[in-house]
């Protein structure tokens, strides 16, 4: 019999298979703008024109047209980054859908989680002990950097050229002007 599931979650191993598949390296393309780590242009727009096709959105045309929108001061202006170059933003539209599928995509992966834990509660229980008592060294060695590292801060603290304050000319101690105050006269 056919699966007519849209989701491809039908079932444990189809739902194992997905999250497998998730695992899987892809070359990914650099320079294009993201939008939940995730490229817009090259991952977004086409999902969202395939879930548009078949009838699971109905997002608008120019938000997959032009995805990418100048950003926009309260006043109407364009927005400029520090660098001067011009803010750009994802259109509402997509952002939003691109909100719903990153919940979803959560939902999935706590989903996962919970029937890997409910099936196999003793292998999960020994994988977590497992990575735990392989990151205590890991937790050992930074903390040892940061109290090595706090010493060093608080040992430099005490330098007067390290505080920021100019370097004593003489060795002497300042003579005082004048009386200290409530000293007898």
């Amino acid at each position: 019999m056919a699966d007519n599931n849209t989701n491809g979650h039908n079932g444990n191993g189809q739902l194992r298979g997905y999250m497998a598949s998730l695992l899987a390296p892809v070359s990914k393309r650099a320079g294009s703008r993201r939008a939940w780590g995730i490229a817009v242009e090259d991952v977004w727009v086409p999902y969202f024109t395939a879930t548009n096709v078949d009838g699971l959105t109905s997002l608008p045309s120019d938000a997959l047209g032009k995805p990418l929108r100048l950003a926009k001061n309260k006043d109407g202006s364009v927005r400029f980054s520090d660098s001067g170059r011009p803010v750009m933003r994802v259109a509402k539209e997509l952002n939003q859908e691109i909100g719903v599928a990153r919940d979803n995509f959560v939902a999935s992966l706590q989903t996962y989680t919970g029937m890997v834990m409910d099936e196999r509660a003793d292998d999960y229980k020994r994988e977590v002990e497992l990575a735990q008592a392989a990151a205590m060294p890991i937790f050992q060695q930074e903390t040892s950097d940061i109290d090595e590292a706090n010493r060093l801060l608080l040992a430099n603290s005490h330098r007067p050229e390290a505080a920021g304050e100019a370097k004593p000319k003489s060795k002497r101690a300042p003579k005082p002007e004048g009386e200290p105050v409530g000293a007898p006269s």
